[in-house]
């Protein structure tokens, strides 16, 4: 239900006289009483009720807005109204920002979070996604996501729908420039977001955001961020903690700039826990030919 709540503010402001609501400044009547209710002037803008039907008004006596069964003042800009039991929103001039369709709608930043049978959608200036979602959010990078039931994201952006059925979500804060790793069918590629095509198709068993520390005859040579692209993944290793989990497996390092190879043929892939100062540490190991550590990824979690 919508709530309606008189908001005091300078200037006009409501009083009621023989069952009629007008307007006045002080003890000056500026509005003559001929509404069914009023509330006081709110950022140019006073809720009135006027043959059933809710609406509102300038400081003119203008209808500036369509007819509502029922309004809330201007807040924050904005106010809510409802017809034929959806909730929809107009601007401090009246106008309609958000159509009356919706059963909810929540304020954020700079976007509406909106739900239909708790269905969950998003509008903001340049981004929609209909109501068909579980939760939608939306980062400063210009991105929003959107999980699906079946708990996979589409991503959109100011152009409308970029990818769909992704396994997480993204942001530009995640990606290397203009790249971005991301899904199809399943298979793993690298997405470019500035032309919305692959610069690596999708045909990859998994792709993985690597910091490194490079190694030239056991000494540290730098440390940087690289692609590791998987021709083929076992991800029940990835997460094996007895020091011994080895695959073979045919990875090629690429550099997250040019997409440059780095290095072919990369066979060994070992994973490794343990716990220091409270905290768990995980190194992943990537062997070369000979067994010499080509690059060590290392991770702390609390």
């Amino acid at each position: 239900m919508l709530a309606l709540f008189p908001m005091t503010s300078m200037g006009q402001k409501s009083f009621s006289e023989n069952g009629k609501y007008g307007f006045r400044v002080g003890e000056k009547t500026t509005i003559e009483p001929q509404y069914e209710y009023a509330a006081d002037f709110v950022s140019g803008l006073a809720c009135v009720k006027k043959d059933g039907k809710w609406g509102y008004i300038n400081t003119a006596n203008e209808w500036k807005s369509g007819e509502y069964d029922k309004v809330q003042p201007i807040m924050n800009g904005f106010g809510y109204f409802l017809l034929n039991g959806k909730l929809g929103l107009v601007d401090s001039t009246g106008t309609e920002t958000l159509a009356g369709e919706y059963d909810k709608i929540e304020f954020y930043d700079d976007y509406f979070k909106v739900t239909n049978d708790s269905k969950e959608g998003l509008v903001s200036k340049k981004i929609k996604i209909p109501c068909k979602y579980t939760y939608v959010r939306k980062d400063n990078s210009g991105y929003a996501y959107a999980k699906r039931e079946d708990k996979k994201y589409d991503i959109y952006d100011q152009t409308g729908l970029v990818l769909e059925g992704q396994s997480t979500y993204f942001s530009r804060y995640r990606t290397s420039e203009k790249h971005v790793i991301a899904t199809q069918d399943d298979k793993y590629g690298i997405f470019n977001v500035e032309t919305k095509t692959w610069d690596l198709k999708p045909k990859y068993a998994n792709i993985k955001t690597v910091k490194v520390r490079e190694y030239e005859d056991g000494s540290k040579k730098s440390s940087h961020k690289v692609y590791a692209v998987f021709k083929k993944f076992d991800p029940a290793n990835e997460d094996n903690t007895s020091n011994q989990g080895i695959t073979n497996c045919d990875i090629i390092m690429l550099k997250t700039t040019s997409l440059d190879v780095i290095a072919k043929g990369v066979t060994g892939y070992k994973t490794t826990s343990y716990y220091q100062h409270g905290k768990k540490h995980k190194c992943e190991l990537f062997m070369k030919k000979d067994k010499e550590p080509l690059l060590i990824r290392h991770l702390i979690y609390e």
